[in-house]
This record gives C-alpha cells, structure tokens and sequence, in this order.
C-alpha cells in the first residue's frame, strides 16, 4: 500500500497562511488561547475591546479581571455598570500589589476550568513579565480551555508567546439612527499585527447590542458645509 504523502513544501505552508480562509473576522471561532491588546492607558478603548471580544465566552459564567497597581492607580477600578449585561454577575476583581502575585493570580485563574475567561491588565514593560513568563500563560490557557486577554496599556511589542495580538486606538462612533447628535456605539481602530491564526490584519471594528462587527466606512463629506447658489465673491 502507498501512503499519501503528506509533506507540505515552504512554498505551501505560505500559501495556506495567506488563503481566504485565515482572514480574521469577528465571527472567527478559534481554541482558547492568550491574546495580547496593546492600548493607550489614557482611554478605555483597549478594555472596551477586550469585554467586546470576551463577550462570547461568558454566558452568565464567573469569570476573572486581574489589574496591577499601576493599571489601578492610573485607570481606576474597573466599573460593573459598564460591562455587557451578561457579564456584570460573574465578575471576581482582584489587584495584587506586585506584578509577581499578577501573573501568579492570572496563571492560577487559567487553570480553573469554573471560569470562562480571563482579563489581565498590566502597565508598562515589567520584567517579570519576560518570554518564558508569556509562555506559560499561553500554556495555561490552551492546555485548561480557559482564554486570557491581557491588556498591555503603554507597553512596547516585546518578545512574546500570546497567539494573537493587537494593536487598538478609539475611532469616531457611529451616530445613532434615532439621534445624529447623541454618542453611538463604540468604534475601534484594531489591527491584528502578529497572529499563529490569522493573518496581520487592520479593521474598523464596531461593538453595538452586544454584537462586534466590522464598522462601515465613515463619510466625512458632511463635515464641509452647503456652499449655496450664490457668487464666490459673497461667501465673504
């Protein structure tokens, strides 16, 4: 009997990575893994979009928000009246002094499988927080089901073991439909910069009744105003 080979050449693993099918979209469905979201630490858009993406791993289940000291000093508690209704009973909150306790808290919550996520929020570039540290987090999370978001507010794209990570900044919000001039949903500029899942990608993405989907193109024509029927020399 012969026996397919089943050897890909270099030439086809590239070919495979880059295909139609390993394009990120939010009704992608992937294992649980680690996912790293780079963000300004002077707005909510990177915790915005990690509740945004860790919304359909809750289902009312408990889940966990680990913050350090200098998230917490800078950004404040996080608030249970802003998250997803579906996710405001099972939020267990903790803040360990030191980045040690931090990655211990974070590993510990990957390995219980009673939790149906995980958020961490860490500041900067601590040390602590190296490569090996990275890969077992990644461990954690894929060998126990349980994924984790972590959140690198004002951090550098160091060395890291995360599967998928982005880079997030807060774009203009729709306006709503019922009222232009009030606040719409929330709009993120995301890209997908290094990815074992996906492709690098960027998107407009918006998160709106609990849904996140990809935001229509913004048409800034309205910004000018009417010129009217009337002679240049007027418009002074």
């Amino acid at each position: 009997m012969v026996m397919e080979n089943l050897t890909f050449r270099a030439s086809q693993l590239v070919k495979l990575r880059w295909s139609d099918e390993n394009i990120w979209t939010p009704k992608a469905k992937h294992a649980p893994t680690k996912t790293e979201i780079f963000c300004s630490a002077d707005c909510a858009s990177g915790s915005g979009f990690a509740m945004a993406m860790a919304q359909q791993h809750g289902d009312r289940k408990p889940w966990l928000w680990v913050q350090d000291e200098q998230s917490r000093k800078r950004s404040g508690i996080p608030c249970i009246h802003g998250f997803p209704e579906s996710l405001r009973s099972g939020c267990h909150y903790i803040s360990p002094a030191n980045i040690e306790d931090v990655l211990f808290a974070l590993e510990e919550g990957l390995r219980c499988t009673a939790l149906s996520f995980v958020i961490g929020e860490i500041a900067g570039d601590p040390i602590a927080l190296g490569f090996t540290q990275s890969r077992r987090l990644a461990v954690a999370s894929e060998a126990h089901g349980v994924p984790l978001y972590l959140l690198r507010t004002n951090a550098s794209r160091t060395l890291s073991a995360a599967r998928m990570r982005w880079e997030i900044e807060p774009a203009a919000s729709e306006p709503l439909l019922a009222n232009p001039k009030a606040p719409g949903a929330p709009v993120w500029q995301a890209e997908l910069f290094r990815s074992r899942l996906f492709q690098p990608s960027h998107w407009p993405l918006s998160y709106d009744r609990g849904e996140l989907s990809i935001a229509a193109p913004r048409d800034r024509v309205d910004l000018a105003s009417v010129s009217g029927d009337r002679p240049l020399a007027m418009s002074g």
